[in-house]
C-alpha cells in the first residue's frame, strides 16, 4: 500500500484546508482537490508540541462543494 502523508499545517488556506471537527471522535473535515483516501496518514501538531500520526479509516465525499470531505481517523501514536 502506498499511503500518502498529509501534514495538517501544510493545508490551512482557502480551498486547501484540513481541520478537526470532533477530536474526541477523531473526525476531520477539509477542502482539498486531492482528497485523502483510506490508508493515508495525517500528521498533526498537538498542543503538547508533539506530532501525532493518524490513519484515515473512512472518507465521506461531498458533492457540493466537490473538494469538501469528512474523514474518520485512528491513532498511530507520536513521531
Amino acid at each position: 500500500m502506498n499511503e500518502r502523508i498529509i501534514t495538517m499545517s501544510d493545508h490551512c488556506g482557502w480551498g486547501n484546508s484540513i481541520f478537526w471537527t470532533d477530536y474526541s471522535q477523531r473526525k476531520l473535515s477539509g477542502f482539498m482537490m486531492s482528497k485523502p483516501v483510506v490508508g493515508d496518514i495525517i500528521r498533526a501538531n498537538m498542543e503538547s508540541g508533539k506530532v501525532a500520526r493518524f490513519r484515515v479509516d473512512s472518507v465521506e465525499d461531498v458533492r457540493d462543494p466537490r473538494d469538501m470531505f469528512f474523514v474518520k481517523v485512528s491513532d498511530l501514536g507520536y513521531e
